[in-house]
């Protein structure tokens, strides 16, 4: 089954293999920036509940949208975050 989401004004593929999701973006850009407002909800719904959230942050050229989207959402505490 296939359908289309919205993504901020962005139409994102939507399909199901079996039980797996599969989101089909548009660009790089598109997909970083999806993950990261993803990423931002868990870090501030875990700072909510714990005093330190633990994170592993992948570092290569793949994860740049990404963490350049995940720094630019506000509210995140970052003094919190231990990477």
């Amino acid at each position: 089954m296939e359908n289309n989401v919205d993504n901020g004004g962005e139409t994102v593929e939507k399909t199901m293999v079996d039980r797996l999701e599969v989101l089909r973006f548009g660009t790089r850009r598109s997909m970083g920036e999806a993950a990261a407002r993803d990423v931002a909800e868990l870090i501030i719904e875990t700072a909510a509940r714990k005093n330190e959230v633990n994170m592993i942050f992948a570092a290569a050229p793949s994860q740049n949208e990404l963490l350049e989207s995940l720094l630019a959402i506000p509210g995140i505490p970052w003094g919190r975050v231990v990477a």
